[in-house]
C-alpha cells in the first residue's frame, strides 16, 4: 500500500497549482473626515434629520490588492461606513452582526456595484446584508442581492440570494473566470427600486488551470517510480 501511494504521489507532482487569493475587508483605501449633509436617524421613532458636520465616514479609494477597482454604475464612489457607530448594523441584543474589523462598504440605492480587473479572476463570496434601521428593513433596504458575471462584456453567469434584515448573509454561489462582477440589490420601494447595500468580505481569486504533464513527461515519471520501487524491493 505505502508503495503504491508513494507512486501516486511521484505522478501527481506538478499537476495542481494554488491560487492567489484575495480578501477585501474595506478597513484600509480610504479617504476620512469630510464634511458633508448627513441623514441623522432616531432608530426607535424613525424621524429623520439632515445635518452638515464633519463625521468619521470614509470615501473608498481604488485600486484594492490585486489590482480589483470598485466603481457605481453611474461612477460615483461607494461609501465605507464605521459599522459600529450605526445602528444598522446592531441586532436588537446589541450584538454586532459585523464580520470582520470596523468597517464595511455600503452601496447606494440607484445603483449597482462594479468591480473590474484587465486580468480575468473568480468571485468566490463575501457577506451581505440590508441597510436597515435595527432588525427591521427600512422603505430604502435591498431585500435581495444579485451577483453578475461578465467576460468580455457578455453576461457569462449569476446568481442571486435573499438578505436578512440586521444580519450578515455569507454567499453560497461563486463566480468564475470573469473580468467584470456586477452586484445590486432588489428593494420594495419604487423611489429606490434597487434598495441599499451593507457589504464586507469579499473574497477573490486567480483563474488558474491544471498544469498536466505531457505523455511523454507523464511516461518517464512513472518510469522512475517504478525504478524506485524496484530499487527498494532489491534492498529489502
Amino acid at each position: 500500500m505505502k508503495r503504491s501511494i508513494l507512486l501516486l504521489s511521484l505522478l501527481a507532482v506538478g499537476a495542481t497549482a494554488s491560487a492567489q487569493s484575495y480578501l477585501h475587508d474595506f478597513e484600509e483605501n480610504y479617504v476620512d473626515n469630510r464634511t458633508q449633509w448627513v441623514e441623522q436617524i432616531d432608530w426607535e421613532t424613525g424621524e429623520t434629520t439632515w445635518v452638515e458636520e464633519e463625521v468619521s465616514e470614509r470615501v473608498f479609494v481604488n485600486p484594492t490588492a490585486g489590482g480589483f477597482t470598485y466603481s457605481l454604475a453611474n461612477g460615483e464612489q461607494f461609501d465605507q461606513y464605521h459599522a459600529m457607530d450605526r445602528a444598522a448594523w446592531q441586532r436588537e441584543s446589541n450584538t454586532s452582526s459585523f464580520t470582520s474589523g470596523d468597517w464595511a462598504l455600503k452601496g447606494s440605492s440607484d445603483n449597482a456595484l462594479n468591480v473590474v480587473r484587465d486580468e480575468n479572476f473568480n468571485f468566490d463570496g463575501g457577506f451581505f446584508s440590508s441597510y436597515t434601521a435595527g432588525d427591521a428593513y427600512a422603505i430604502w433596504s435591498s431585500v435581495s442581492v444579485t451577483f453578475e458575471g461578465y467576460r468580455d462584456g457578455a453576461l457569462v453567469d449569476s446568481f442571486d440570494m435573499d438578505l436578512t434584515a440586521g444580519l450578515f448573509v455569507g454567499t453560497t454561489g461563486r463566480l468564475t473566470n470573469i473580468d467584470e462582477l456586477r452586484i445590486f440589490g432588489t428593494g420594495t420601494n419604487s423611489y429606490w427600486p434597487l434598495g441599499e447595500l451593507i457589504m464586507d468580505d469579499l473574497s477573490f481569486s486567480e483563474v488558474t488551470t491544471q498544469a498536466v504533464p505531457e505523455p511523454t513527461s507523464m511516461a518517464a515519471l512513472g518510469l522512475g517510480g517504478l525504478a524506485l520501487l524496484r530499487r527498494r524491493r532489491k534492498s529489502a
